[in-house]
């Protein structure tokens, strides 16, 4: 179960996207260019690959736990 808030990771950029709900995630990811090597990462460090179903995403969580400290 992803923890919000959460940030994304696009591959090849530098920076970080704040994203506070589910809700905003979905708008993003409408309006973003993205692929499987982008990386949500929750707000307990747990990283999650994002993949396209139809209308609706689906978020896979990874083997992986950053530390947020």
């Amino acid at each position: 179960m992803i923890s919000w808030p959460c940030i994304f990771k696009l591959d090849g950029d530098s920076e970080f996207m704040y994203l506070g709900s589910e809700a905003r995630l979905k708008t993003e990811l409408d309006d973003l260019i993205w692929d499987r090597s982008d990386r949500l990462i929750d707000s307990k460090g747990y990283c999650y690959v994002v993949k396209a179903e139809g209308n609706s995403y689906v978020f896979e969580p990874e083997n992986v736990q950053l530390s947020l400290f």
